[in-house]
């Protein structure tokens, strides 16, 4: 796997890995220093771990996360016994590092709210290794040394945080998801703070920005962006796309958990699951999925689990 990397003008350098479901990246700071922001899925620790040997990340100063999901956290708690370093989430979020479960969003989009629908009734991404000492992630410069910022950008969960290296790049999570000319995240739990966060990583100073799904953004991109998510009628309302107030909510019971999946917004939705085999990407998990519109047509393709 080809490597994607950056270096700053102080010295730091980034580099992307671990592709295949969620991205995370490897900093080597200025003054030396080593982190590992996101920790992807466990389906994919072997190949990170080999590109970090290659790397020649044998140790971590600490592993930072932007949000508490489980294809950003699932590394964690192994990796924190490898580097021998702690790990910091956001503070909101410490109790679901902790526990190991986190609250799925509910999605910004139709398409959006269909995937996390499948992800909640499969429990996809909401269960990994518990990291007891997690410790809360603190804001602002200088915690981390002279190269390292942390801010705060809500939208994708409550608590989102985004690290900002030597004020060029910025590396995200799901603040942005970059698909064809589209930043904007559809699985956002909060899709009504998504524009405030894209203000606060354009006042980072920061001309990249690193997303943990999808290529780079840079800021031209992410002003246009913005300017089109604000134009009347444009910004997302609260709640807009949130089905129901139980919408985090697991399966009451056995009974439940083997219900079938229900409609979601007005297009029924059918989820067949399928043989790895089968999927034309190299995912662990995929998922087939048809979306049968009113007008008969179908859409059909594969979802990373």
């Amino acid at each position: 796997m080809k490597n994607l990397s950056w270096q700053t003008s102080q010295g730091s350098r980034i580099v992307r890995v671990g592709v295949v479901r969620s991205a995370c990246y490897a900093v080597e700071t200025g003054d030396g220093r080593r982190y590992l922001i996101d920790t992807a899925v466990p389906g994919e620790r072997a190949a990170i771990e080999a590109q970090l040997e290659r790397l020649g990340f044998k140790a971590l100063d600490a592993i930072l996360l932007t949000h508490a999901h489980g294809d950003h956290a699932g590394n964690a708690a192994a990796w924190s016994r490898r580097f021998g370093c702690p790990v910091y989430a956001p503070a909101g979020e410490v109790g679901q590092v902790r526990a190991g479960r986190c609250v799925l969003p509910a999605g910004a989009t139709p398409l959006g709210a269909a995937v996390m629908a499948v992800q909640r009734r499969l429990h996809v991404c909401e269960t990994f290794e518990p990291v007891p000492d997690v410790r809360p992630l603190p804001l602002g410069e200088g915690v981390f040394g002279p190269h390292l910022g942390v801010v705060a950008t809500p939208g994708h969960t409550e608590c989102s945080a985004s690290i900002v290296v030597d004020g060029e790049a910025a590396l995200v999570g799901d603040a942005l998801i970059h698909r064809g000319r589209s930043v904007f995240p559809p699985f956002a739990d909060r899709p009504e703070q998504v524009g405030d966060a894209w203000r606060v990583l354009l006042g980072t100073g920061a001309e990249t920005f690193l997303c943990a799904h999808g290529g780079p953004v840079g800021r031209a991109l992410l002003e246009r962006s913005l300017a089109a998510l604000e134009r009347p009628g444009r910004r997302p309302r609260a709640g807009r796309e949130a089905p129901t107030a139980r919408r985090h909510a697991p399966p009451a019971s056995a009974e439940e958990s083997r219900a079938p999946l229900r409609p979601v917004l007005r297009h029924p939705l059918r989820a067949v699951a399928v043989p790895a085999s089968a999927a034309p990407f190299p995912f662990e998990n995929p998922l087939a999925v048809e979306i049968e519109p009113a007008e008969g047509r179908r859409a059909a393709g594969f979802l990373t689990l």
